[in-house]
C-alpha cells in the first residue's frame, strides 16, 4: 500500500468514527508525531490510555512476541474472504 493509499483509507476510517474520545486520542498522536516529535513533553501530551498502550506493545517487541506484515495480511485475508 502506497503512503497516498494508506492517507485515504485513514481519512475514510476517521470519518466514520463517532467516538469523541477516540477521536481526541488520533488527534494527541497526529499532534505529538510533529516537528518536536519524540521530546518527553510530547509524550506528556498523549492521553494515558495511549501512552499505557505503546509502553505495551514496546515490552511485548522487546519479548519478540511480533507477528510479521506478511502473516497478518494473510491472515486478515482469510478472515475477510469468508
Amino acid at each position: 500500500m502506497s503512503v497516498q493509499e494508506l492517507k485515504v483509507q485513514l481519512c475514510r476510517v476517521i470519518v466514520e468514527i463517532e467516538d469523541e474520545a477516540l477521536l481526541q486520542q488520533i488527534q494527541a498522536v497526529i499532534d505529538a508525531s510533529g516537528e518536536t516529535a519524540g521530546t518527553e513533553e510530547d509524550w506528556g501530551k498523549l492521553p494515558e490510555s495511549v501512552r499505557k498502550s505503546i509502553e505495551a506493545s514496546l515490552r511485548k517487541v522487546e519479548a519478540g512476541e511480533t507477528v510479521s506484515h506478511k502473516d497478518v495480511k494473510m491472515k486478515f485475508a482469510k478472515w475477510l474472504s469468508k
